[in-house]
C-alpha cells in the first residue's frame, strides 16, 4: 500500500512497513517482473524485496503507468508533467 508515510504490505492480518521506503509513496504498478513505486524522491524498482532508485532522487513523481504496446516501458507522471 502506497501512503504518505511510506510503503506498507499486508501480511495476513498485520500491516507491515517496508523499511527501505519511508518517504511519501503515491502510486504502485507492476511491470517487467518488478513492483514500481512513484515517490516524492523519484521512482523505485522493488525486486526480490530490495528497493533501487531508478530516477534522480529529486524527481517528485506522482503516478506510473506501463505502456500498452511496450509493457517494459513506464510512463511517469511528475509534478512538472509527463516524464
Amino acid at each position: 500500500v502506497a501512503t504518505l508515510n511510506g510503503l506498507f504490505r499486508v501480511d495476513k492480518t498485520d500491516i507491515v512497513p517496508f523499511t527501505e521506503l519511508t518517504i511519501s509513496c503515491f502510486s504502485l504498478t507492476e511491470a517487467a517482473g518488478a513492483l514500481w513505486v512513484a515517490t516524492s524522491k523519484g521512482v523505485y524498482e522493488i525486486r526480490n524485496g530490495q528497493a533501487r532508485l531508478v530516477t534522480p532522487g529529486d524527481l517528485y513523481t506522482l503516478s506510473l503507468t506501463p505502456s500498452r504496446t511496450s509493457p517494459s516501458r513506464l510512463y511517469v507522471g511528475t509534478e512538472s508533467g509527463l516524464g
